[in-house]
């Protein structure tokens, strides 16, 4: 994740350092109010010296950039396998089923949502599912996080017509309660 390092001025002044998060916390203000320091000071020449205003510090973002990358590098993959719909295309890390499917990561990552999802739901869309036995040999250092058992966790598409309807009527009885005292209650 990238993220970019600011110098805050105040009447001229470089009182502040930070990311907008960091800067957040130093002075106790929103990031809306942070990305408008930014905003205002996003040329040195547009930078009214009297109002509070940022400007991005190349050199540390830069130095900020070197050490995410190098914390990423050291992370430890898994190894998925990447389905269309139905059908298996490949096994490998999400960076490698990036490269070879030409998606992006973060589209492979949402397939991997997908594919945490039940049978009848990921079985009409492209997915992807962790591969344990091949994420414990590609890396043998790392505690694989067991998948829970899919006849543990039944989800609303596994449900029967009739199930759904109760469960729907359920909650539709209970808004209705809720209202009901909702309403006892303003009335005294």
């Amino acid at each position: 994740m990238a993220t970019k390092v600011f110098d805050v001025f105040i009447e001229g002044k470089k009182v502040a350092t930070g990311t907008i998060e960091e800067l957040m916390g130093i002075f106790k203000v929103s990031k809306t109010a942070v990305s408008l320091w930014i905003k205002n000071g996003r040329t040195k020449d547009r930078a009214i010296p009297k109002y509070k205003h940022a400007l991005l510090n190349q050199e540390k973002t830069d130095a900020l950039l070197q050490e995410n990358k190098k914390t990423m590098k050291q992370l430890p993959a898994s190894v998925y396998d990447f389905y269309e719909k139905e059908k298996f295309i490949m096994t490998g890390t999400a960076r490698e089923i990036s490269e070879r499917l030409g998606l992006k990561i973060k589209t492979v990552f949402y397939y991997v949502q997908v594919g945490k999802r039940e049978h009848l739901y990921r079985s009409k869309r492209n997915h992807a599912v962790l591969n344990q036995s091949e994420t414990k040999k590609r890396f043998p250092n790392r505690d694989v996080l067991m998948e829970p058992n899919e006849e543990e966790e039944k989800g609303y598409y596994s449900l029967t017509k009739e199930e759904r309807a109760e469960r729907r009527y359920k909650r539709k009885l209970k808004m209705k309660m809720m209202i009901e005292k909702m309403q006892k209650e303003e009335l005294g």
